[in-house]
Order: C-alpha cells, then sequence, then structure tokens
C-alpha cells in the first residue's frame, strides 16, 4: 500500500525570529498590517507596534465609537502603551476613566485639549485605580476655572511617575491666581514622584503641594517650574513650598519667565503695555538713555529658599541664546538666571544648565570659522557663569551642559566646534574636571 506523496511545506521559521522581524518594521505601519494578515503566529508582534501608541482624536473617531471599539476588542487594548486622547469635547470624567481601564496595560496617557464636562449631581466618582509611569494634561480645561475639577481628575489615579501639566505660553490664567482653597477635595490615594508645571499659575502649584497636604505627596523627589514664575511676588509663595519640601527633592528644575525681568536704570514712559516684557522696553529705551547696567537680582531669588534643598542630585535651568530677541533682552535674561544659580544649596550634586535657541530664531546656517569663535553664543556672559559654578562654596558638582538643541540645530563640525567655545569659555569649571556635554535621547513624551 503506498502512502500518498507528502504535502510540500515552505520553511517554519522559530518565533524568535519572526519577530525580530517584525520589530525592524516598528515604524512602517502599512508593512505591520500585512504581517498580522499572514497567521496567527505574526499577529501578535505585529500588533503590538500598531498599537503601542495609540492616538485618538474626534476627525479619526468619534468618542462613542471610541468608547465602543476599546471596550469591546480587549486583544487590541492589552497593546497599547502609550495613550493620547486629544481634542474631544464634552467628555465625561467617567469616559475619561472608561477608555483607560480599557488599556489595562497602558504607561504614558496624555490628556490634551479636551473639555472634560463635570455634571453637578452626586454621582459617586469612579474608584481610583490607575498607575502609570506618566501623566501629561495640557491646555485642557480642568486647569482654568475651578481646581475641584482638576482634584476630580487626578483622583482616577493611584500612582504617577511623573506628572506634567502645561498651558500654551500664550495663554496667562490670572484668574487662577485668586482661586479659592478646595481643602478636602486633594487626590487622597495619588503618590507623585515627578511633578512638572509648564505655564501654570502659582496658586495651582500651591493647591497641589501645600504644606497641609503633604501627608499625600511623601513620594514626591522631583519639582520642575517651566515658565510658572513671572512676577517677584510668585517667588515669595513658591519660596514657602520649597520651604517646606526642599529637604526632600532630589531634582529641581527652575525655568523663569522672562516677564520676570526687572526694570533698568531709567523710568518706563507712560502708554507703554508691560505685555511684552520689561526686557523688550529695556531694548526700546536703552538707546536714549545711554544703556544702563543691568540689575543685580541675587537678592530677589533670596526669598526662594532655594538654600533648603540641600539633598539635591540635579539642579536644571536654561541658558538662552541667538539673535536678539523682539520679546525681552536675552544678555539680562542670561544674567537673572545666573543670579539664581548662586542662591542654590553648596551641597547640590549636579548642576544642569540647558542651552536653548531664543524662539524662533532657528536653523540658521553656521561655518567653521564662525562656530569656533562662537557664533551665537559669544556674545553672551559666559566668564560670569564659570565664576559662579567654580565658586568655592560649591562642594564638588558635576556641570552638565545639555546641548540637545545645539546637536539638533547646526552641523557636526559646527556642533563640535561649539561645544569646543563652550570649553574653552568655561575653563575654571573645566579646570575641577567636572564639565561635561549632554545630548538627550530618550524622552517621555511625543516629539520631544
Amino acid at each position: 500500500m503506498s502512502l500518498a506523496p507528502a504535502v510540500a511545506q515552505g520553511p517554519i521559521f522559530p518565533g524568535e525570529i519572526t519577530d525580530a522581524i517584525i520589530d525592524h518594521l516598528y515604524n512602517d505601519h502599512v508593512t505591520l498590517r500585512t504581517c498580522a494578515l499572514v497567521c496567527s503566529a505574526w499577529l501578535p508582534a505585529s500588533r503590538h507596534h500598531l498599537f503601542e501608541v495609540f492616538v485618538a482624536r474626534p476627525e479619526k473617531c468619534g468618542l462613542t465609537d471610541l468608547l465602543d471599539f476599546l471596550t469591546s476588542t480587549p486583544d487590541v487594548g492589552s497593546h497599547i502603551r502609550h495613550f493620547v486622547l486629544d481634542g474631544y469635547r464634552g467628555v465625561s470624567l467617567k469616559n475619561v476613566a472608561t477608555l483607560i481601564h480599557a488599556v489595562p496595560n497602558v504607561r504614558v496617557v496624555e490628556l490634551e485639549n479636551l473639555f472634560i464636562s463635570f455634571p453637578r449631581n452626586h454621582d459617586t466618582d469612579p474608584s481610583p485605580a490607575i498607575q502609570l509611569s506618566a501623566l501629561r494634561i495640557a491646555s485642557s480645561n480642568v486647569t482654568e476655572h475651578d481646581f475641584h475639577d482638576l482634584f476630580r481628575l487626578l483622583g482616577l489615579f493611584t500612582v504617577v511617575r511623573t506628572l506634567r501639566m502645561e498651558e500654551n505660553s500664550n495663554r496667562h490664567f490670572l484668574t487662577n491666581e485668586n482661586a479659592g482653597l478646595h481643602e478636602g477635595n486633594a487626590p487622597q490615594a495619588l503618590q507623585v514622584t515627578e511633578l512638572s508645571f509648564a505655564c501654570m499659575p502659582s496658586t495651582l502649584i500651591g493647591q497641589l503641594i501645600r504644606p497641609t497636604r503633604m501627608a499625600h505627596w511623601e513620594t514626591l523627589r522631583g519639582l520642575e517650574l517651566d515658565e510658572c514664575i513671572e512676577r517677584w511676588e510668585q517667588v515669595n509663595e513658591i519660596g514657602k513650598l520649597l520651604a517646606e519640601i526642599g529637604p526632600r527633592l532630589r531634582r529641581l528644575a527652575l525655568k523663569p519667565s522672562h516677564r520676570l525681568l526687572p526694570r533698568n536704570n531709567f523710568d518706563i514712559p507712560a502708554g507703554i503695555p508691560p505685555a511684552g516684557g520689561l526686557g523688550a522696553m529695556w531694548n526700546q529705551m536703552a538707546p536714549m538713555h545711554g544703556g544702563g547696567d543691568m540689575d543685580d537680582t541675587r537678592s530677589r531669588w533670596a526669598p526662594l529658599n532655594l538654600a533648603k534643598c540641600t539633598n539635591l542630585d540635579e539642579f536644571m535651568l536654561d541658558l538662552h541664546y541667538g539673535s536678539q530677541s523682539p520679546l525681552y533682552d536675552i544678555h539680562a535674561f542670561f544674567k537673572l538666571n545666573v543670579d539664581l544659580l548662586t542662591t542654590i544649596a553648596g551641597t547640590v550634586r549636579c548642576v544642569k544648565p540647558r542651552v536653548v535657541p531664543v524662539y524662533p530664531f532657528r536653523g540658521h546656517a553656521l561655518n567653521a570659522t564662525l562656530a569656533a569663535s562662537g557664533g551665537p553664543l559669544q556674545a553672551l556672559d559666559w566668564p560670569l557663569l564659570d565664576e559662579t559654578l567654580s565658586d568655592a562654596r560649591f562642594a564638588s558638582p558635576r556641570v552638565v551642559l545639555d546641548v540637545t538643541e545645539l546637536e539638533k540645530q547646526y552641523t557636526r563640525s559646527a556642533f563640535d566646534a561649539l561645544k569646543a567655545f563652550l570649553t574653552g569659555s568655561l575653563y575654571r569649571t573645566r579646570r575641577r574636571g567636572s564639565l561635561t556635554f549632554e545630548v538627550r535621547q530618550d524622552h517621555v513624551w511625543r516629539g520631544a
């Protein structure tokens, strides 16, 4: 009895090999969709890359359809690690909770340009049960009027390693400066390690980390205030907070707004609006007043109580460079930031200045000769910074210049020449053996 001939069969690769091949296609969604249809063995790896970052916008999918899709396809939701909800109106707190619970393995959530509705009834808010590596709330209505709504949203979460709240820098929420206190409404279960604010009112900062609420922030180790200090009165407000939480902080980033620039040695004529900042007025008025020395702001930074931050592993600040901004004087702003640096505790382990261009002055061509002489960096007072960083009161801090933006902006040869210029300009710091450079590669947020 003869046996039927064996069916010809193509080569079968081990799953590790096919997964490795599919991993190389992580950014090619067209090919990944084809791979997902080849066979059931290829489906998990293909879906992992197709859905790892999931961006939902109303022009792509309505809210009802989005809810139906994620709640009815748990095999898809389980692959989502980075979830972005952008641009929806009339989203309820329950909707937000349902969507996030539908992606049980999510680690990063971004809620951007949302209008979240909070019915004023007696419905119980969803129970907190969500843990994240990072949560970003940007340009949404929860920070515009009533901090109570923000606290209800944050009450969905139990652990958030990095919490970032930001607004468009062109919007100023001065109405929030007089917002009432909301005792007892703070998220009771939330634990945060890194807290970051961008262009947010100092009142909100105080609402979240007032000493009366410190029992809920025992895990807080990092604080970033990006353009949150616009007036010197806010220095006093934030200083009261730092006096309480300063000893527990390991990382502190302070990037004041250029609107903080002080008056110089002349009177500002009546009728000139303050919207452009006092630095802009100085630019306009200095020629007719014979210039004038930039003010010493070291004493004005003292109420910030940075000396209380005695356990800092890292202190970060921004140093702006480039063509002169029409909004403010970059030379005065550079000195203001160096003055801030003089008030930090001498026990700081690492000082990290971030070298960033003045917006919108980006993408200028720079040949090797100009780069070797410093190009757009040469006009700034680097000797003043060098003297501050090499001050004997500092125990032995590392100085790490974050030059990520320089690396993005210029060719490799120009970038190397600018690094050499900075090394030569900060020769005292270099002689202490503590000067290094950093180009950031890994970022939490998309497009960072």
